[in-house]
């Protein structure tokens, strides 16, 4: 017997919806594959690159290793292999964000400050609109937006909960560092990715995070941060920005006194017949050959009488280790006049900023005055890349182990002068690096 025609019509427009619900299916676990199969591919390759065997002869950088030098010392077999295999069986289950902090623990297992996985331009992790760093008494907000302006200046006691000394136990895993001081460093910035703060449970059912911050005279107090949109810019006004700390009426170090992207500066202090010179980024300015400045420098000290020379490389990043020469060599030249020699060194000294700290100390008998710093004197350097062939993440490894400290066994290059620099000293606008460094006498 035939069906009426609105009956077929409705066991036809059902059966069209059920092939259509599977072909959908079939297409997103076709797409599900193809993604996990692309991880999968980038994985072996981030393992073939750090691996690469072999030499390779540059004009400039000489004879450098084709993968990470020290491949299999760094990243021993008996660990790094059950890691490699564990994170390859969880690709199926794991977002592509938590993938990409699993490439980077892998990568940070070796303990290279230098090496490291790079997001390429484009959608990137979400961050806090706040800006934390880690001084020697403790965590705090430098600078926030005026959304969260209640943060900013405030101590950091707790994020979601829980310690900043305990996140930072929890942060380690998935950072590249050869020292405490550059494991703090990294973590204040980490404590602003989302996927990070995910991954540690930090973030709460409305997509925020709540700080505990303490103030002076206003106890502790809870602020609820949203993320940023991803590659939004926000306004931000840093605690060590120039200008800053006259905005809250509280006294300008001189070492914030001028613009960061000044890369170096100079001046003479005549009530303290002090040459002061800071050099904050191993790289030609392009308003100012370094040539053109070092005679600046050099005119200062021929044209004063000068009780001390001091120079600040505490937020010296690195760069180029040579810039600098012609001015280590000109000041050698005066040693006999200069008096004592400070050089200024920091958490944020790292790099090349080390190789010059240490090529002032030992060449103009300097003392070291501040904290240890972030770079270690026995650093692999020689940086080169790669990009994985799916995601684009670019992948940063070392070639050699180089630099004037090779003889030295500390992790971090250790001041002779140990001087902290405090949140406490921060809200207060003072410097006691440079205040200990003008006590120094012959």
């Amino acid at each position: 017997m035939k069906r009426p025609l609105r009956i077929w019509l409705a066991g036809a427009v059902l059966a069209l919806g059920a092939a259509t619900g599977l072909w959908a299916g079939a297409g997103k676990a076709a797409a599900e594959a193809e993604r996990v199969a692309n991880w999968r591919e980038d994985l072996h390759a981030l393992v073939a690159g750090l691996a690469a065997p072999g030499m390779t002869v540059y004009l400039r950088r000489g004879l450098i290793t084709r993968g990470q030098k020290d491949f299999s010392k760094l990243y021993p077999a008996a660990t790094f292999h059950p890691a490699l295999e564990t994170l390859e069986s969880d690709l199926p289950r794991l977002t592509d964000a938590e993938i990409v902090l699993r490439f980077r623990q892998l990568v940070a297992s070796g303990h290279v400050a230098h090496n490291g996985i790079d997001v390429p331009a484009g959608p990137d992790f979400r961050r806090l609109p706040v800006v934390f760093h880690w001084y020697a008494d403790g965590l705090a907000v430098d600078a926030a937006t005026a959304d969260y302006s209640p943060a900013r200046r405030g101590r950091v006691v707790t994020i979601g909960g829980r310690t900043p000394e305990r996140l930072l136990a929890e942060l380690a895993p998935f950072l590249a560092y050869e020292n405490d001081a550059w494991l703090r460093f990294r973590a204040a910035e980490a404590l602003r990715e989302e996927e990070t703060l995910r991954q540690l449970g930090l973030v709460d059912n409305a997509g925020q995070v709540t700080l505990t911050i303490e103030k002076p005279g206003q106890g502790t107090y809870p602020v609820k941060v949203a993320f940023a949109a991803p590659g939004q810019p926000f306004p931000l006004v840093p605690f060590t920005a120039p200008g800053f700390a006259a905005a809250i009426n509280i006294p300008t170090p001189l070492f914030l006194s001028r613009p960061l992207e000044r890369f170096y500066w100079a001046e003479y202090l005549p009530e303290k017949n002090t040459v002061y010179v800071q050099y904050a980024q191993c790289a030609e300015n392009p308003q100012q050959p370094f040539d053109a400045f070092t005679t600046e420098v050099l005119a200062l000290v021929d044209a004063h009488p000068v009780c001390r020379v001091i120079l600040d490389l505490r937020g010296n990043g690195g760069g180029d280790s040579r810039v600098i020469n012609p001015l280590r060599r000109g000041l050698e030249s005066r040693r006999k006049k200069l008096g004592p020699v400070a050089v200024l060194i920091g958490p944020a000294t790292f790099s090349s900023g080390v190789d010059n700290a240490i090529d002032l100390w030992r060449g103009l008998d300097a003392k070291l005055v501040g904290e240890p710093t972030g770079g270690s004197p026995r650093a692999y350097g020689e940086v080169m890349t790669f990009t994985l062939p799916h995601s684009g993440l670019i992948v940063s490894y070392t070639t050699k182990l180089e630099g004037p400290g090779l003889d030295l066994l500390t992790p971090s290059l250790e001041p002779d002068v140990r001087v902290p620099y405090t949140f406490e000293d921060a809200r207060a606008g003072r410097d006691p690096l440079l205040e200990r460094a003008l006590a120094l006498e012959r």
